[in-house]
């Protein structure tokens, strides 16, 4: 398949060096997100920069026992008191690729004055106006998408937020992530795209993160219909609409991989393709994509995640849509009028 000389096919295949220079900004990553001593960390950001906290709030969770939650910026905004614990001190990380999304912007001026809450912008944008409403600010510089679409600005955040987290094998991460580049590119070249209309995305916990990332990004570059999920969630109604033209892609977890093989063997007998994107095989699913990196503690979001990116834009180049250039979208979400807090 022809990929065209899309900015995306550029920032999607990009990401193993972008990746490398966020490895270089460690020692500013820990001395800004520290994360020692935290009781509670709420993240606020929009679309690409709310799913993506998803999975670290988990995996904060799960490595360091902190009580981690992401919300939307209108929510933390309008509805505060079901977001946040009275009398209870946060930690705030707003994130938004640009740093002008209005909604996460007007969040953190609704929080500023009030001490109970530290804020922290993470962006790809010096003097952006979220770095002006918070207290301190981690800029990734180097991440310069031109695509509408966001790919290694997600990525990037969801190592740096790992590398504050001081998690284990992060450095192995990008020259992994180029093996899964070239295999998931070269096992998605040989499917046709034409027989597929409607995408699953299944996981638990940081991969349902990941999941709601990836079915974001087939609605966005290739206008397709897609639904998230919990794995065995899948079987009580929504696999009323399997068919032979649903494509359904499992983010299996070491843990629940007997029981997730199972219900890729019940969809597949309903008609559905199945994709595992994992380390581990299994003649249960359909097609295989190997993450390369055999960890139980889903320090692997970013080896998920890319496969996913790079399925959303073969759907793309099938139809014939232009991933840079997602129908109603822009790069940022400015509003005119402020919404009502």
């Amino acid at each position: 398949m022809n990929l065209g000389n899309y900015f995306t096919t550029k920032e999607i295949n990009e990401q193993p060096e972008i990746l490398k220079k966020v490895l270089k900004k460690e020692n500013e990553i820990k001395k800004i997100l520290g994360f020692s001593g935290k009781e509670r960390i709420g993240f606020i950001g929009c679309g690409s920069s709310y799913y993506l906290p998803i999975a670290v709030s988990y995996h904060i969770r799960r490595i360091l026992k902190i009580n981690a939650n992401p919300f939307t910026g209108y929510g933390a905004m309008r509805y505060p008191d079901t977001r946040f614990e009275n009398y209870k001190e946060y930690l705030i990380i707003a994130i938004s690729r640009s740093g002008e999304s209005s909604e996460t912007v007007y969040a953190l001026e609704s929080l500023k004055n009030n001490s109970r809450f530290n804020t922290i912008s993470l962006t790809c944008e010096y003097n952006s106006a979220i770095t002006k409403v918070t207290d301190r600010s981690l800029v990734l510089e180097f991440v310069n998408e031109k695509s509408i679409v966001m790919t290694q600005s997600v990525s990037s955040m969801i190592l740096a937020i790992q590398i504050a987290m001081e998690d284990k094998r992060v450095d192995i991460i990008p020259d992994l992530l180029q093996e899964v580049i070239d295999n998931a590119s070269s096992i998605f070249n040989r499917i046709d795209w034409k027989q597929f209309n409607h995408f699953v995305y299944l996981g638990y916990d940081e991969y349902l993160g990941i999941a709601n990332e990836g079915a974001l990004k087939i609605r966005e570059m290739a206008l397709s219909h897609s639904e998230v999920y919990e794995t065995l969630e899948y079987r009580h109604g929504p696999k009323s609409l399997v068919s032979k033209a649903s494509l359904i892609c499992f983010l299996p977890s070491s843990e629940s991989f007997k029981d997730e093989k199972r219900v890729s063997h019940e969809m597949r007998q309903l008609g559905a393709t199945t994709v595992n994107i994992s380390p581990w095989y299994s003649d249960s699913f359909d097609i295989w994509i190997d993450t390369k990196m055999d960890v139980i503690d889903r320090s692997d979001m970013v080896l998920r995640l890319v496969p996913l990116q790079i399925l959303a834009l073969k759907k793309a180049i099938q139809k014939g849509i232009n991933p840079d250039e997602p129908m109603h979208l822009t790069k940022m979400v400015k509003l005119k009028n402020k919404p009502e807090a």
